[in-house]
């Protein structure tokens, strides 16, 4: 599995569907890389790094990140209720 393929596993994510990526989270939550930089307080550039490689940013932009992308997962979960 390439790295851009890498799918989100955390349990607060888990759901009867198959795991989305960190970019099809995004992407169904109807945010861009800037607006998803901005939720997790991040610079944008870390963003799309994360995208690609959730291991690669420090483990405090990780974890900032992966906020971000659960709220983004969240709002996804609200739409489809």
């Amino acid at each position: 599995m390439s790295s851009q393929s890498k799918q989100v596993t955390g349990a607060s994510l888990a759901t009867s569907a198959p795991a989305m990526t960190v970019k099809q989270i995004r992407e169904a939550a109807g945010f861009s890389q800037s607006e998803a930089a901005a939720l997790a307080d991040c610079a944008p550039n870390t963003w799309r790094v994360f995208e690609i490689d959730q291991s690669a940013p420090t483990p405090r932009m990780q974890a900032k990140c992966t906020a971000a992308t659960e709220q983004m997962a969240s709002k996804i979960k609200s739409v489809a209720a």
